[in-house]
């Protein structure tokens, strides 16, 4: 008989889990099968407290409950303590218990492959971090906040893109200055100047070298511009090599 292992999360047609778990097994000769178990918020302690009872042998957990889900298990791990999340549940016969595996494998990828410095890309942007604020604000700090922990105990560098999106409309428009007045209005730009004040905080306390750079737009060329407020600019470079011209619509 087969193991029963799956996914617990509010959305999940897009997941590869499947497909990834099941390969596993078979590689290594485990007798599994993994679903996907998409579970309403106001269900979620529901569907925890099923999981025993269903003979469930192991779950992960995705957004948006890796937090959630915390106040039903019967314990986390340390790891998942500092990290605030979890996103694997280990079931037992007597209790559930949460771990995250995340801080774990990025910690054992750094000491394996030597890494000096952690460049950290994550972010909601400007156009989606309007419609959805308060998963903005989640990615956004919450993906800086772990790459300086894993940071300060792997004692590795961190750079993260900031953005002129942290000034705000009464910064200086002008020679505007390194240190000036800075109240954005967008989820993106406010969780920008949070993410800066975050790295000197770590640096201060921890001595974390960390850093970051406001830059306009970051030029891809693989991804097309995704509708962020400086999106023009890296329209120019694509309409240029496309057309081999580009008439500016201002």
């Amino acid at each position: 008989m087969s193991n029963i292992y799956g996914l617990i999360g509010e959305k999940l047609s897009h997941s590869f889990s499947p497909k990834i778990h099941e390969a596993f097994f078979e590689k290594t000769g485990i007798s599994g099968k993994y679903g996907l178990f998409e579970v309403k918020r106001e269900l979620l302690a529901d569907a925890v407290a099923g999981l025993k009872a269903l003979g469930i042998k192991g779950a992960n957990v995705t957004i948006p409950y890796k937090t959630q889900i915390i106040k039903y298990l019967d314990d986390i791990s340390e790891e998942a303590k500092k990290i605030g999340a979890v996103n694997t549940l280990i079931i037992q016969e007597d209790r559930i218990s949460g771990a995250n595996t995340d801080y774990y494998g990025f910690g054992m990828m750094l000491k394996k492959y030597n890494i000096d410095t952690i460049i950290n890309l994550v972010a909601v942007l400007s156009a989606v971090g309007e419609s959805k604020p308060t998963l903005a604000w989640k990615i956004n700090m919450d993906s800086m906040l772990n790459v300086l922990e894993i940071a300060k105990e792997a004692h590795c560098a961190v750079f993260i893109p900031s953005s002129i999106g942290a000034f705000g409309p009464t910064t200086p428009h002008d020679n505007t200055p390194q240190d000036t007045i800075m109240r954005p209005t967008t989820i993106y730009g406010i969780s920008k100047v949070a993410a800066e004040l975050l790295g000197d905080y770590y640096f201060l306390k921890y001595g974390v070298d960390a850093r970051g750079l406001r830059y306009p737009g970051i030029i891809s060329n693989v991804t097309l511009p995704g509708g962020g407020t400086t999106d023009y600019a890296v329209e120019i470079y694509y309409e240029a090599i496309k057309n081999k011209s580009y008439v500016c619509y201002l």
